[in-house]
């Protein structure tokens, strides 16, 4: 018989990216295992998700304080009427309903930590600080499990609570087959590609400023970027200043069709991110590449957060160094050199094992084993 799961996300999309579409289809594949009961924003767009009972907050994903104490009212009113075997959340943030329910009723519960989140301290002044830091290691100590989306992200929660019962688990895409490509490196076209969203961490700044030292080489290199963001303004300026408009363009916001598209053509996709400490910003794992992966792509990313678990280094892709312009060139040099090959398969394979029927198994396991524990 199927166990009672509730997971509980600030917001859930599949088209949005990052966490919320991380989410949307880990909520598809736990239909498989569990009974499924999803606890969201009023803006989750999760109608398609078939078989599984939604719950949304009065509350957006942008209201997040609301959102938190409606759905310490929502999973009580919910346990009164459905047994709850195990509570899943998607943050920690949002994880005190979880905490008092376990402290009320005993029903456990498990956290994904991602990066960002657990990431230095949080809050702004001594006092602010000190309660939401024993905050967060009270919700995280408290947890039955938290699933780590890398050996980077665990480090960070160990040294939050180093009692904590940490996991790794790589996030899962959504796709269940191959993509159909032409068995191809295709780096005589010179095209590098981005996806993400426009900001300073992503570095896709150092992209554009390795041009200059690589288009005596590749004058018919150019660079696609997608997406969009608060950081579009600056990398645009950029562009300008160093007169490469005829090298670099804006794609603005895709849709899934765009995207697909533009990851089949390119030569290479690139993303050197890296961290930002006092803004507490770090890539915690980075899915775009495995995605970049799954279309046989090799892809460039740095020696950064979590983004070497991304990246098989010289196999799937290469890791620059951090936040360093001529590391990047030499990279996309390395790559473009007629010297270097890649097989495509092998980051095909790198990326099915990423698949979320693949990913979310281990979800299960350990899941199903605290529930086992508690039933004892």
């Amino acid at each position: 018989m199927k166990k009672n799961l509730v997971f509980i996300s600030n917001e859930i999309a599949k088209d949005k990216g990052g966490i919320q579409n991380m989410c949307f289809y880990l909520s598809e594949a736990f239909l498989a295992y569990f009974n499924l009961t999803i606890i969201c924003s009023a803006d989750s767009e999760v109608d398609s998700i078939a078989n599984a009972k939604i719950i949304r907050s009065r509350y957006s994903s942008t209201d997040l304080n609301k959102f938190r104490k409606d759905i310490i009212y929502l999973l009580f009113e919910y346990y009164k009427d459905e047994r709850i075997d195990f509570v899943l959340t998607a943050q920690y943030c949002i994880s005190s309903c979880c905490y008092l329910l376990k402290k009320i009723h005993g029903v456990p519960y498990g956290i994904l930590a991602h990066g960002n989140e657990v990431y230095g301290n949080v809050g702004s002044g001594r006092w602010k600080t000190i309660f939401l830091n024993r905050f967060r290691k009270t919700i995280i100590g408290s947890s039955d499990v938290i699933f780590a989306n890398s050996v980077y992200t665990r480090s960070l929660v160990f040294g939050i609570c180093a009692k904590a019962n940490i996991i790794v688990v790589h996030p899962p895409i959504g796709f269940h087959e191959e993509r159909i490509l032409e068995i191809s490196t295709q780096k005589e076209k010179y095209e590098l590609f981005s996806l993400a969203r426009h900001v300073e961490r992503k570095g896709l700044q150092l992209v554009i400023q390795s041009f200059p030292l690589l288009l005596e080489k590749y004058p018919k290199l150019h660079y696609n970027i997608g997406g969009d963001g608060d950081y579009t303004p600056i990398l645009k300026k950029l562009v300008c200043n160093l007169h490469l408009e005829d090298k670099v363009f804006f794609l603005g916001a895709l849709s899934e069709e765009e995207k697909q598209e533009y990851m089949r053509k390119c030569s290479l996709f690139v993303m050197p991110s890296f961290s930002i400490p006092n803004e507490h910003s770090v890539e915690g794992f980075g899915i775009v590449y495995i995605e970049a992966n799954s279309y046989g792509k090799f892809v460039i990313g740095s020696k950064s957060g979590g983004v070497p678990d991304a990246i098989k280094n010289g196999v799937t892709g290469f890791l620059a160094e951090e936040n360093n312009v001529q590391s990047v060139a030499k990279c996309i040099d390395d790559f473009f050199d007629s010297n270097f090959s890649y097989n495509p398969h092998c980051c095909m394979l790198w990326a099915k094992e990423h698949f979320v029927d693949v990913i979310v198994k281990t979800y299960y396991k350990e899941i199903s084993r605290i529930i086992n524990h508690y039933r004892r």
